[in-house]
């Protein structure tokens, strides 16, 4: 048993580390030479982990088909395996496959930081799909988990679902209070990047362009290693720019 768990060790080093391939002859080392242990299932999914890292999403959704269909399966062991054919459909841009799958780890892991990321993850899928009433009940749930998840996750809900609003037919001053609540809430403070971005939005669709400016500068300002945010704020402001005929700028 020492031994078998010295060597499950190694092979997890193996795949955080990025060895893929060792980690791979690891883990069917362990299912061939120990098929009789209590973590063999486990190994299983880590295996298909490792088989999506290497581009052989179509072995692993073969060899978690298998898996799921054993009624013994524990729910551990059932949530970890739905979440990676969830994650293999979405690395094969098969989001209507995937989505099942991850609603079914979001419903069985006990974990609650997995939940809130399986349950936001669901949230992105709908959205992809455009099902937005969907997409913001799943955010809902993000956010209703509160303190029991990462606040990461719940501050992430709340602005997909921001970006969901309806400036025509929402109630803008409601959501307005909701955004300013989040700005002003001390805990979201490593996160103001994301929240000053989307006031700027807020107020970039509401044509008040100035207000807009100053959030968007806010949140470069606030930069906290989101690149992509980063990326968008300039983009705005340079088309903002561009439409006032500030070139230069």
């Amino acid at each position: 048993m020492q031994e078998l768990k010295k060597k499950q060790r190694r092979q997890y080093k193996r795949y955080f580390d990025g060895r893929f391939i060792p980690a791979l002859d690891a883990f069917n080392f362990i299912l061939d030479k120990y098929p009789t242990s209590n973590n063999i299932n486990h190994a299983k999914v880590w295996k298909a982990k490792t088989n999506i890292r290497l581009n052989n999403e179509e072995v692993a959704l073969e060899s978690l088909s298998d898996l799921l269909e054993d009624k013994e399966l524990s729910k551990e062991d059932y949530a970890d395996a739905s979440a990676i054919m969830a994650q293999a459909y979405i690395s094969l841009d098969s989001i209507n496959e995937a989505l099942p799958f991850i609603k079914q780890a979001s419903e069985s892991v006990k974990d609650k930081e997995l939940k809130g990321r399986y349950t936001y993850i669901k949230g992105q899928l709908y959205n992809h799909l455009g099902l937005k009433d969907s997409a913001n009940l799943a955010f809902d749930e993000v956010i209703e988990l509160n303190r029991k998840s990462p606040r990461v996750y719940m501050i992430n809900a709340h602005i997909a679902k921001a970006r969901n609003f309806n400036y025509e037919k929402g109630d803008k001053v409601l959501f307005l209070e909701l955004l300013t609540d989040l700005e002003e809430d001390r805990e979201n403070r490593p996160f103001l990047d994301k929240i000053y971005n989307q006031i700027g939005e807020y107020y970039y669709n509401d044509k008040n362009i100035d207000t807009a400016v100053a959030y968007y500068n806010r949140s470069i300002q606030k930069f906290n290693n989101d690149l992509p945010l980063q990326a968008l704020n300039y983009k705005t402001l340079a088309e903002i720019n561009f439409d006032r005929a500030e070139y230069k700028i």
